[in-house]
């Protein structure tokens, strides 16, 4: 039998197997370089970030500073809204303020309310006063109108809404201010 050699010169053999590792060689020591670089490149790029990071913290509490100087202001421009509002609402005549106390209103208020009865929204206004109340039924609506109406202290009570909410039904009444001498302020 004849034999053939299949294999081919050693040398031959020897470089191709160095084409081929200088290859994978060269994509390693590649891949190598790029990290060096981009491990240098961040130590020179974090100090330069954490500096501008340092100067924008500190421009930002610069504007803090200006900022506060301006809550001032507004606080100063709120309290002078709040003093004109308050003179406007005394209704001074005269020299004396014509305007009843309020707490003289709430105290009549109070005298009129039955049990069970919860005042959520007081509003007054010239004479006039918006009350809305919770109560737990429609009949206990009814008997504190009927209180209003028939109050020494009140005139002109009218029912403006009356609605059944989950637990409790709410109502809101309108009614004027008789003038008397307990409301006159002095």
């Amino acid at each position: 039998m004849t034999t053939i050699n299949l294999h081919q010169n050693k040398q031959e053999e020897s470089a191709a197997f160095s084409i081929k590792n200088a290859g994978g060689l060269l994509f390693s020591i590649g891949i190598v370089v790029l990290v060096l670089l981009g491990i240098v490149g961040l130590k020179y790029y974090v100090p330069k970030a954490q500096a501008i990071n340092e100067n924008l913290t500190r421009d930002v509490a610069a504007e803090n500073v200006k900022l506060v100087g301006l809550k001032d202001l507004e606080q100063v421009v709120d309290m002078q809204a709040r003093t004109a509002e308050i003179r406007k609402n005394l209704e001074i005549v005269n020299g004396e303020v014509s305007r009843p106390a309020m707490t003289k209103i709430l105290d009549m208020v109070g005298l009129e309310l039955n049990k069970g009865v919860v005042v959520t929204v007081l509003k007054y206004e010239a004479d006039k006063l918006t009350i809305s109340f919770e109560t737990i039924g429609f009949g206990d609506v009814a008997r504190q109108i009927f209180n209003f109406k028939s109050s020494k202290n009140f005139d002109q009570v009218n029912l403006t809404s009356v609605a059944r909410k989950e637990t409790a039904v709410v109502a809101t009444v309108e009614m004027m201010i008789k003038k008397t001498d307990v409301l006159a302020t002095k």
